[in-house]
């Protein structure tokens, strides 16, 4: 069993010495905390210096931020090798949680609150997360809570997740033919249009 998890631990660095610098330089280092590979070992999910949760696909040498400015992962849970659930501490009684789909899709549920002691709506809840109730990449669905509290099941997202450029928040979106157009705007008033072709 020894030799296994040396030879495995080899296979697991060598993939990273061979993609991502950053990544595989921290490896090499024991400078990284959390590295979680998919079955295959082509790709993992792990984070720096316990900070943003990263995707890293270690044949195109390519990254994706998951989830930013996070105090660490808790659990990292890979259904097969592209769909993954991500979970980190949000603060006492807060758990945040994201279903990822590689190589770039993000999806959130809604809060769920959960009162044990009082069932007080006007009073903070025990506790509350965002936890998905189920993950099925077979059917390409997920089942949540929704806004509301009640339970739905929703199809994954086909397309990839857009991430608004930093300090600023989406405005407008429509399509144009194949394209996306958005609008983003920040908090002095500029304006950024950007273009995402479809699938």
């Amino acid at each position: 069993m020894f030799p296994a998890f040396i030879l495995l631990n080899w296979i697991n660095n060598s993939y990273a010495d061979e993609s991502y610098t950053l990544f595989a330089d921290a490896i090499k280092h024991h400078h990284i905390s959390d590295l979680h590979y998919n079955p295959e070992k082509t790709a993992a999910i792990g984070s720096l210096n316990g900070d943003d949760a990263v995707y890293i696909h270690f044949k195109t040498q390519s990254t994706y931020s998951i989830m930013p400015h996070q105090p660490g992962l808790i659990a990292v849970k890979w259904y097969n090798n592209t769909v993954a659930t991500v979970e980190t501490s949000c603060g006492t009684g807060c758990t945040k949680s994201l279903i990822f789909i590689a190589p770039n899709i993000t999806i959130a549920c809604a809060t769920h609150e959960y009162r044990i002691e009082s069932l007080n709506p006007h009073q903070p809840p025990d506790y509350y997360n965002n936890i998905p109730l189920l993950v099925d990449p077979e059917q390409h669905i997920y089942i949540c809570y929704d806004e509301n509290n009640l339970i739905q099941t929703y199809s994954f997202p086909q397309q990839p997740t857009i991430q608004p450029p930093k300090g600023y928040f989406a405005t407008k979106a429509q399509l144009s033919g194949k394209k996306l157009v958005i609008y983003f705007k920040n908090r002095h008033g500029n304006i950024q249009k950007k273009e995402y072709l479809q699938n």
